[in-house]
């Protein structure tokens, strides 16, 4: 994957989230990479230092965010990044220092309160162009949300304060909502292993679902019972089961349930117990 460097001040977005706003005035939200000699606290501390920094990072096509796996400053004359940092650091706790403020008088519901760090921070959906509505998809509560986008990937997700069930507010799973969709780490091709394979495959999506349904129509071939051996008809097997989880809705699991029992499967169970 091409990486592309660009020069400019980087101001903190959110957490581990960094914003690079270059010398043209375009912005560039990224994250480290996991072999970056960089730890987020060592960029934080740049961050606060407020000098102009050279950020090489690649893009990956499904995530709105950059991933950078160099960082140094612009101007950098051989002095230890990781020192350097840490200088930074300890500066900045002195000039952030909220007491000495508050002394002088200062309210600590405001000024007092207000740091070089907190000055920087931008909303992650300040550049959104689209705004679409979803369904959490973690539980079967159906807490409504408001997903931001820009140029048709997603920047960030919070709750709709219309819906009545969750009024605007999320729980940490459904916080998370955004990095589950953006996670480098996620996982968007079918593996497969094949029986006694030390490897994975990948393999097309509809490879995947004719095998399933080959799969299950020889396991109910092979093990459908018309009647027991005291004549008692059941037209069952025991060889397939169903575990539902609990983000299906009522409509899907009507029809899962109903394709189950066609097939003969009495082993049906779902997350949520709906």
């Amino acid at each position: 994957m091409p990486v592309e460097t660009v020069t400019g001040r980087v101001s903190i977005a959110q957490e581990d989230r960094f914003l690079l706003e270059d010398e043209l005035g375009g912005h560039k939200l990224f994250l480290l990479a996991p072999d970056s000699p960089l730890t987020p606290a060592d960029l934080r501390a740049l961050c606060r230092s407020g000098q102009k920094l050279r950020v090489g990072f690649s893009s990956p096509r499904h995530l709105i965010a950059g991933v950078a796996h160099t960082v140094e400053p612009a101007d950098r004359d051989g002095r230890d990044m990781a020192a350097h940092g840490l200088a930074a650091a300890v500066k900045g706790f002195f000039r952030n220092w909220a007491l000495p403020r508050q002394i002088a008088g200062q309210s600590s519901r405001s000024d007092a309160a207000r740091s070089s760090e907190s000055e920087q921070l931008r909303p992650r959906l300040m550049e959104a162009d689209k705004v679409g509505t979803s369904i959490c998809a973690y539980c079967a509560v159906g807490c409504a949300q408001l997903v931001y986008a820009k140029n048709g990937k997603v920047i960030h997700v919070e709750g709709d304060p219309r819906s009545p069930i969750n009024q605007g507010t999320l729980c940490p799973k459904g916080a998370a909502t955004l990095d589950l969709l953006t996670s480098p780490l996620r996982l968007n091709t079918v593996l497969y292993r094949a029986p006694g394979s030390d490897h994975w495959e990948n393999k097309p999506l509809d490879w995947a679902m004719d095998r399933i349904a080959t799969l299950v129509k020889q396991t109910r071939d092979e093990t459908f019972v018309t009647q027991l051996p005291n004549g008692t008809k059941v037209n069952h097997t025991l060889a397939i089961g169903s575990l539902g989880g609990a983000t299906l809705d009522n409509e899907e699991n009507y029809l899962i349930k109903k394709l189950y029992t066609a097939l003969g499967v009495i082993q049906v169970e779902n997350q949520a117990r709906i």
